[in-house]
């Protein structure tokens, strides 16, 4: 059996300001960065023979070319015992119009690397990564027509092993809600679902020329709680709420018992699956479009966004986000969210997510799959992975 890893994350907390520098700090965090992604493949203990890194905003929030560069030169430390690395997976050009910020990184183990190919685009057919010299060439990307001057979009890439198995990953992120007070003030769905709602119709009906070969979505989606109804919740249950909670565009104002409320893992479950409406929308409009049944499997950790990516503060409310998360499961103790600090500019969610349609869930569901936040250098996103083998 193979063992293949899926992995993700925002990365726009390495925020690139000084224009034409990569500054010692920004270094630094992405030194560390890809030493954690490696020392966490190595943890697995087990050889990984296929690990796809999706990530997002790299540079930070602008378009950054020095950081480009130099990220593309350290992607390699991701997973530095592998047979071959794909190198930066990105469109690196400075135009509004098809730069994302996005990248993929794809690794092959000695055992498996005789028997990979990368589909080619400009070619039109797979290609030994062996024989890669320049992998310009072997993803797809573009911007979602909604997404105005973000850098919201997808990016695809497609791998085969030997003759028999083919895979394509797409890395996404959805546009954002832009401001608490409008999602606040409309009842589910609000109009930023609706515009992630046709942003992913553009992104899986782009794919409906493959869509009989496993096919795998994970990124920043972007998907948030139904604030509306979220807000009226709290202000009704939270025990000791001594004051409504107020909204401004990027800033929640909330009694302490709320944010404890929020930052506690016995009311995760209730909170998700009373107000985490989105991804049954969304796959129900996906099937619609497109054809494709996408399936996701139990989310049994926290939730991924908005965590506190300052060390320092992070570290100051550990202790006592682990006493109030000590549930006494063992299995819960490897959530990287029990001892996450959540900013109060927005309300939690799990907006990092990775699907899949029928012909992938028909490889997931047999090769004892694992979904999980792992535990990377601290981002105000946490990573999800997902772990599964199949036959060679």
């Amino acid at each position: 059996m193979l063992n293949v890893l899926l992995l993700t994350q925002n990365i726009g907390s390495i925020e690139c300001n000084v224009e034409n520098e990569v500054t010692a700090e920004n270094q630094a965090m992405t030194e560390q960065w890809c030493q954690s992604v490696a020392a966490f493949v190595e943890a697995s203990g087990t050889t990984v023979d296929v690990l796809v890194l999706h990530f997002q905003e790299m540079g930070g929030k602008k378009f950054h070319g020095a950081f480009n560069d130099y990220f593309k030169g350290m992607v390699t430390q991701c997973y530095p015992t592998a047979a071959w690395c794909s190198g930066l997976l990105a469109p690196m050009e400075n135009d509004v119009t098809t730069f994302t910020a996005m990248g993929t990184v794809l690794f092959c183990s000695a055992r498996v690397v005789e028997r990979v190919a990368l589909w080619s685009v400009a070619k039109d057919k797979f290609v030994p990564v062996q024989e890669i010299d320049n992998s310009s060439s072997f993803f797809q990307s573009a911007k979602f027509s909604n997404a105005g001057t973000s850098r919201k979009g997808y990016l695809q890439t497609r791998l085969r092993i030997g003759d028999t198995t083919t895979l394509q990953f797409m890395n996404l992120h959805l546009l954002h809600d832009a401001d608490n007070t409008v999602a606040a003030s409309q009842p589910f769905p609000s109009e930023y679902v609706h515009k992630r709602l046709e942003a992913i119709v553009q992104a899986t009906t782009f794919n409906n020329n493959n869509k009989e070969l496993p096919l795998f979505l994970f990124g920043d989606w972007n998907m948030r709680l139904d604030t509306h109804g979220l807000k009226a919740h709290l202000e009704e249950t939270v025990e000791d709420a001594t004051t409504k909670i107020e909204l401004e565009k990027k800033k929640i104002h909330a009694s302490s018992q709320v944010w404890d409320y929020l930052h506690r893992a016995n009311h995760w479950t209730t909170i998700r699956e009373q107000f985490d409406k989105e991804p049954k929308l969304m796959q129900q409009i996906i099937q619609e479009k497109s054809g494709m049944v996408m399936t996701e499997m139990p989310i049994a950790f926290g939730p991924t966004y908005l965590l506190e990516d300052d060390p320092a503060i992070a570290r100051s409310n550990q202790t006592n986000l682990l006493e109030n998360n000590n549930t006494g499961d063992n299995n819960k103790e490897e959530d990287q969210a029990l001892t996450a600090c959540y900013q109060k500019q927005r309300f939690p969610a799990w907006c990092d997510r990775i699907w899949y349609n029928e012909p992938g869930r028909a490889l997931v569901e047999k090769g004892d799959p694992v979904y999980w936040n792992a535990k990377l250098h601290p981002m105000d996103h946490l990573p999800v992975y997902l772990r599964f083998r199949i036959e060679e």
